[in-house]
């Protein structure tokens, strides 16, 4: 049996070896004495028989929680699907389970998410009658006009007013923006009477193209697809040796909706005000691969249960406790954006809002905790000092982040996003259930918790509005693909995270690297690269020195 005691934050090993050794019940004496409350969580672990007994401790409950989440029945819980509704499902349930109360009378909140330009439903792609999938097979270029691909063609056999499947290895393709190259190729083509373009990735799989990740350019007259490299290799290659290759396609963009679905509880305690605790639960969904997003932001989602079990068990009666799921917060906000629209007449009541997102990657080693908001209220530096023991806290004043935590913001409420930090598995399929390090993440939850108990013994918070970076780059003319890491106080800006697909990922920039130079520009702080971006012209190539530890590296890629 192997015991732990929970000190907001603090995982102690109880066994008697390790107290043997560290004589570690002193230890504990000492430390209940500086705290208020003291939840003990026993975590048994033994067999009956074949049996396991479940664990029923917050460390298995967050397990639990988080490995439903990323589950494959759930499929990415791509906002609007199947996945998400059962993850809505799933969290209304837990709610229920803790006996936590539907907010005004209802868990589940429908909102209406615009997806984008998708191709219609009607859409479909056919090689010799067998119909492949659009999205993961062939992928529908946005700068496209017409819908049909239709005739017999071979590659690289060029008739006017047919379908012409063209040859990846053909075409020019820059590092720094490939699909300039298709884009460029494409544009040839219908000048010399292409009825619509296939290409063909003839290369390797690393060239495959996602509809998430493609790039926007003028419009021209024909419709033009990729077709990924396994399609090519089992549809195409394969069928070489015939004479003819029967391609009927029709691909049409159209705007998407779908019925996206927040989740919503309250503990109420007749308060006039609301302490709002949030996390979003939506993810990618499965572009080919399936994208689970354990950490993010599931691992989110995981505290924010927990951290309704704790508030309930603690009592604290200062606020309401308002715990939102959010969906659609991959597009754009949507999810929080429409719950706050719905909720417009309560918007005063809502004292602050607390965010969870990317709680999983907690470093017992470093120890940092992120934190972004913390200048959107004048009391929030003081409680977080008055929580903090021990953690080495990376604060960020702004309340513009890449969370939902913006939305709240933006209405003038204060706000307050905790994390472990980007990473280099940031949107990726590779962010998987087995990274998170689960005691860290209760040792974060533990933080948040201790703030919390801190937040209710005052009246309201003042809001103030701070200088935004974010905002800032929301207006730049060229957009690199990268967040900046807002914590870092060295000559340059770092990354924090590359999205995948995008220039600087495609270049070779990655989680980490510190840009010192773009072009002729130095790059001293972020006002430099904001400033670099807004008198580079769009489209323009340029080379970027970068750090990468004690390294030096040069990348290139198109602004």
């Amino acid at each position: 049996m192997v015991r732990l005691l929970y000190v907001f934050g603090k995982i102690v090993n109880l066994s008697p070896i390790y107290l043997q050794k560290s004589n570690l019940l002193l230890r504990i004496m000492r430390l209940t004495s500086l705290y208020l409350l003291l939840i003990l969580v026993t975590v048994s672990t033994f067999a009956r028989g074949e049996k396991e007994k479940p664990d029923q401790s917050p460390v298995g409950y967050l397990k639990k929680d988080i490995q439903f989440l990323t589950a494959e029945q759930t499929e990415g819980r791509l906002t609007g699907s199947k996945g998400e509704q059962i993850c809505a499902d799933y969290i209304a349930g837990r709610f229920a389970g803790m006996k936590i109360d539907p907010y005004q009378s209802k868990y589940i909140w429908d909102f209406t998410a615009k997806m984008g330009m998708q191709v219609g439903n009607s859409g479909y792609f056919k090689v010799f009658g067998k119909n492949l999938v659009i999205g993961r097979d062939v992928v529908l270029m946005p700068y496209s006009k017409g819908i049909h691909f239709n005739g017999s063609a071979m590659p690289n056999v060029d008739e006017a007013d047919n379908v012409w499947l063209v040859s990846l290895k053909k075409v020019k393709m820059d590092a720094a923006s490939p699909q300039k190259g298709i884009y460029e190729y494409a544009k040839s083509c219908e000048a010399n009477g292409a009825a619509s373009v296939v290409f063909l990735n003839d290369v390797n799989a690393t060239l495959d193209l996602s509809p998430s990740a493609l790039t926007s350019f003028e419009s021209i007259n024909i419709p033009v697809a990729v077709m990924n490299f396994k399609a090519y290799t089992e549809n195409i290659q394969s069928n070489l040796k015939k004479d003819w290759i029967d391609i009927d396609a029709r691909m049409g963009y159209e705007e998407a909706t779908v019925t996206g679905h927040n989740v919503a509880a309250m503990i109420d305690n007749k308060s006039p005000l609301t302490v709002v605790i949030a996390a979003h639960y939506d993810h990618l969904g499965n572009m080919g691969e399936r994208y689970v997003g354990a950490d993010n932001n599931a691992s989110g989602v995981g505290a924010l249960l927990l951290m309704a079990q704790l508030i309930k068990a603690s009592g604290l009666k200062g606020f309401n406790y308002l715990f939102v799921a959010f969906s659609g917060k991959e597009q754009d906000f949507q999810g929080s954006t429409a719950f706050l629209k719905q909720h417009d007449g309560q918007l005063g009541s809502f004292a602050c809002m607390i965010d969870l997102d990317m709680m999983g990657r907690y470093s017992n080693t470093l120890k940092e905790i992120n934190i972004q908001g913390a200048g959107t209220a004048a009391e929030w530096m003081g409680l977080l000092q008055k929580a903090n023991k021990g953690y080495n806290l990376k604060v960020d004043s702004s309340g513009m982040s890449f969370s939902d935590s913006r939305s709240f913001y933006q209405q003038g409420i204060p706000v307050l996003r905790f994390s472990t930090g980007y990473h280099i598995d940031y949107m990726k399929p590779s962010d998987t259930e087995n990274k998170i390090n689960y005691l860290g993440e209760f040792e974060v939850i533990g933080l948040v918790h201790k703030t919390v108990i801190e937040l209710d013994k005052l009246n309201k918070l003042s809001f103030r509005k701070t200088d935004d970076l974010v905002a800032k780059l929301d207006k730049l003319k060229s957009n690199l693909g990268i967040i900046i890491d807002p914590t870092y106080t060295g000559n340059g800006i770092r990354i924090a995270a590359c999205f995948a697909n995008q220039s600087a990922a495609i270049s070779g920039m990655q989680s980490g690297d510190v840009i010192m130079k773009i072009g002729d520009y130095p790059i001293i702080d972020t006002d430099d690269y904001v400033d670099c971006l807004t008198r580079s012209q769009k489209g323009r190539e340029a080379g970027i020195l970068v750090k990468r530890d004690k390294s030096e590296f040069k990348f290139f890629l198109t602004l």
